[in-house]
This record gives C-alpha cells, structure tokens and sequence, in this order.
C-alpha cells in the first residue's frame, strides 16, 4: 500500500512538472532586431526619368510601405511614407520591404503602379537599415494615336472605337476622341495585347484588330 501511494505521489509531481515547462514554454519571447528607416528614401522612375521624392509630379509622401515576413508571407508593419516611423522591432528572420503608390488594378484610367521592393534580413540585437529603395512603372501603359489619313478618313468619329485587351480580364474602350492613357496589369499570364478597331471609314464600317506579344511594363 505504501509503494503504491509513492508511485502516486510520483506520478502527481510528474504532472506539475510537466504544466510548469509548458508553462514557462509560453513565456519564451522570440528573439528579436530592429529595422532601421532612418536613411530611408523612395525615388520614383518614370520611363527614363529619375523623379526625386520631393517633386510634385508624383508626390511619394502618399506611398504605401510594407514589411512582409517572407517564412509565413504576413504583412509585420505596413504605414504611409511620411509617418515612416525611425525603428521598428521585428522578430529575427527574412523580410521584404515593399513601396507602391496604390492597389494594383486589372485595368484603369490614369492609374499608373509605381513599385519598388527590397529584401533583408533581421539579426538577434543588430540594426537593420533600409537602403533607398526606386519605384518603377510595373504596369502597362496604353494611349491610342490616328495617323492624319485615317483622322481624315474617319471624319467626326462618331462611332469610332478601339478596344485594347490585356489577357483574359483587362480590357478598355477608347472613344474616338479619348485622350487618357490606360494602364493594365501586365504579368507572366498577360503577356499579349489585343488593339480591336471598329466604326466607320470613308462610309463603310470595318472592324480590325492588330496583335502585339510579349508586352511588358
């Protein structure tokens, strides 16, 4: 009876010990490093052009930043550009930083993705310091012009259309007398544009399409 109540005893000690470890499981804290922003700039590059962050044209105090975790692919911190804060405290691993100006779309009016990334690593009590990270065009930009010919041929246009199709689901219908430029998502699965023009010229309607392969921002 004895040795059966020690076993007890022993088995119920087993126990606690066990729900302290898991207890103090809990408490372990990830170890940790900071991000630094403090030289941080975003410049945005338009074409061939090089436009500094502090011009007007495209004003980069607006764009998005986000740090993703890339092990779980979670968003770890995400702000607007002029409320970057100075240091962030992030748990050790591998991140991508990520400057855009706005959501990426299918197809749009005068919405040109401005967008820009790079990749670092986090260390147990070091700091991480962001370098200057370009924003570059990284979507399709479509504008629709007529020869003189064809403007004289087509006289007021009335009826004149051009629709430009981007892949399976981004398209847009350019009037006769559309000036704004489209802007279409243009990836590995987008990659050919379809320009299909139809109305009336020199009295009769015709339809035509022209063809264009491997497009790219």
């Amino acid at each position: 009876m004895k040795k059966f109540i020690n076993i007890i005893a022993i088995a119920i000690l087993f126990a606690i010990s066990l729900a302290s470890c898991d207890k103090g499981l809990e408490n372990i804290v990830e170890s940790e490093g900071k991000l630094s922003f403090q030289e941080f700039e975003a410049t945005v590059q338009n074409g061939e052009n090089i436009i500094e962050s502090r011009a007007t044209s495209i004003d980069v105090s607006t764009f998005k930043v986000v740090v993703v975790n890339k092990t779980t692919g979670l968003e770890a911190g995400s702000w607007i550009y002029r409320n970057l804060p100075e240091i962030v405290a992030l748990p050790t691993g591998s991140y991508t930083v990520k400057v855009y100006n706005s959501e990426l779309q299918n197809a749009a009016w005068e919405s040109p993705y401005f967008y820009g990334s790079q990749d670092f690593i986090i260390k147990e009590n070091d700091v991480t310091i962001v370098e200057p990270i370009v924003c570059k065009l990284s979507n399709l930009k479509v504008t629709i012009k007529y020869s003189d010919e064809l403007k004289s041929a087509i006289g007021t246009g009335e009826d004149v259309n051009v629709n430009v199709a981007v892949g399976e689901n981004s398209s847009l219908d350019y009037a006769y007398d559309e000036t704004r430029a489209g802007y279409f998502l243009c990836d590995t699965e987008n990659k050919s544009l379809v320009a299909t023009f139809s109305g009336t010229v020199e009295g009769y309607y015709i339809s035509e399409y022209k063809v264009i392969s491997d497009v790219a921002a």
